[in-house]
């Protein structure tokens, strides 16, 4: 059972082999000096057009692709994008919307941000869509929690139902905070 991987390039930010030696992950890093590039620290229009330059790679078991730019991915799905990383055990990718529809142990992690979730859709070049059962973590303020569904609609707005928050560790939940209804 062979695993079939797929690479979009057209320019050389995959190519520097001294980058990617120096790091797990090359795609967080500018190839010309090295230098970890921090998306948690541009703003939501900045880390957009990054996202909209940066190249798409994939790698699933089972990969499907139809003419008018379509792809259905099953098992061991993998994406990768500028500071998006998703896997799942399917996605139905529509690289002309840049749509992601995720099942199935999704895992997404944008800008810092780790979700868990059953299911999402998504918008890759603005991050609206739509998560259902997600157990969040922002890595970067030490802060978790969870929702029963929650939906980004643009880059201020966004509607959470059943949500929980906390900044404690996960073996130690000291307070949360509970909400039927979140909007932000």
């Amino acid at each position: 059972n062979s695993r079939i991987i797929v690479l979009f390039l057209s320019n050389c930010f995959f190519l520097n082999p001294l980058c990617a030696a120096e790091t797990e992950n090359p795609l967080l890093y500018d190839l010309p000096s090295c230098s970890k590039l921090q998306f948690r620290q541009f703003g939501s229009d900045q880390i957009n057009a990054i996202r909209k330059n940066a190249e798409l790679f994939f790698e699933a078991d089972y990969v499907e692709t139809t003419l008018d730019q379509n792809y259905y991915l099953n098992g061991n799905v993998y994406l990768k994008r500028a500071d998006q990383e998703l896997t799942a055990n399917e996605v139905k990718y529509d690289e002309i919307k840049q749509i992601v529809d995720a099942d199935g142990n999704v895992s997404y992690t944008p800008n810092g941000i780790i979700t868990s979730s059953d299911h999402i859709n998504l918008q890759m070049n603005s991050n609206q869509g739509f998560w259902t059962d997600v157990d969040y973590e922002v890595s970067y303020r030490g802060s978790r929690g969870s929702a029963k569904s929650v939906v980004m609609q643009d880059k201020m707005h966004s509607k959470y139902k059943d949500v929980s928050y906390t900044t404690c560790a996960k073996k130690d939940t000291a307070w949360e905070l509970k909400a039927k209804t979140l909007k932000i």
